[in-house]
């Protein structure tokens, strides 16, 4: 009767598992899915603007077909993802008794994944071990199977009984005193095996065996208990080491909103400075629109004129050149 307890207790704990895992499972291909949708869309942008920088000269056809398939692949990822989440809905209904697809619409909206209570107690690994369903049936069948063997033990032994009998003829009670019989029989009953010894005998070493069996059972049952409790003692103490370095990291390339803004403030100012010192011409000038490219030079008047009488002295008497721009500082 305990073992059977046991058992169900077993089997109602790995079905809440189950129901459990199936819905944190769920949740996370549906977080999954929306991360890799606005994945996917802001890689897009990034490959409308590779683009619009390869039209304008300060990006090669390399870096749009590198961008455009990184965006193709981010969105390759979503069918699998959906597929995933349609299989822990699926087999999350048929936990709870349902048709596959009875929690479909109920689960269609975005909710957060659950989180645990932080931080998790490790416990006492004899403790945890006393509460696993599968160590207290194994624990239970061992006891059951150690009783038989005193039931064997005792078939080979004489036993008394006492017996007795009591009828009447009467079918209403009112009647016992009138017209009705009743009879009654007493004795006891002894037994005492004397021809199936070897049989009473070959019970109790079966009984034995099925002891042995058990037992086995039981100890196997303990070691893997033992060492699933260790295994997840140390997962949970690398993971809690772990998701404090992820945290770490997560802080440490974290930017503040106005950090941003200000990065991109900066950039459109070079990209349109960059486009207005290069000309009125359709293709502006690779030196200039390049990131992290030199300005052009600029030079004073006074400078200019100094470089203009600098080369006029060290230049022979000759035509004149028909380039005066050339010698006045930074050209086209």
């Amino acid at each position: 009767m305990d073992a059977s307890q046991e058992n169900l207790r077993s089997t109602l704990l790995t079905l809440i598992g189950d129901v459990a895992s199936n819905y944190v499972q769920a949740r996370g291909y549906q977080t999954r899915i929306a991360l890799a949708r606005r994945s996917a869309a802001s890689q897009r942008q990034t490959a409308e603007l590779t683009r619009t920088m390869a039209l304008a000269g300060t990006a090669t056809a390399a870096d749009v077909a590198k961008a455009m398939g990184q965006a193709s692949s981010t969105e390759a990822d979503v069918p699998t993802l959906e597929a995933s989440y349609a299989e822990a809905v699926h087999r999350l209904s048929v936990l709870t008794g349902r048709p596959p697809a009875a929690l479909t619409e109920r689960l269609r909206r975005v909710k957060p994944i659950p989180r645990p209570r932080l931080p998790l107690p490790t416990g006492i690994p004899a403790d945890i071990l006393v509460t696993r369903p599968d160590v207290r049936m194994a624990e239970r069948q061992y006891a059951q199977s150690t009783a038989k063997i005193g039931q064997a033990e005792a078939a080979r032994y004489p036993s008394i009984s006492l017996t007795g009998e009591i009828s009447t003829t009467a079918l209403k009670l009112g009647d016992l005193g009138k017209n009705s019989t009743i009879g009654w029989s007493f004795g006891p009953n002894l037994s005492v095996p004397l021809f199936n010894g070897g049989q009473l005998q070959a019970a109790v070493d079966v009984a034995k065996a099925q002891r042995d069996q058990y037992f086995i059972a039981y100890k196997a049952a303990v070691l893997t208990a033992l060492e699933d409790v260790e295994n997840a003692t140390v997962s949970l103490s690398q993971e809690r080491i772990r998701n404090s370095k992820l945290a770490s990291s997560a802080k440490s390339l974290a930017m503040p909103p106005r950090s941003k803004e200000r990065s991109t403030k900066r950039a459109r100012q070079t990209f349109s400075t960059c486009w207005t010192r290069s000309g009125h011409s359709t293709r502006p000038k690779t030196r200039c629109c390049r990131a992290g490219s030199p300005s052009p030079p600029t030079t004073s008047s006074s400078t200019r004129r100094s470089a203009a009488a600098g080369t006029a002295q060290s230049t022979p008497p000759g035509p004149k050149s028909s380039t005066p721009g050339l010698v006045r500082g930074w050209h086209r």
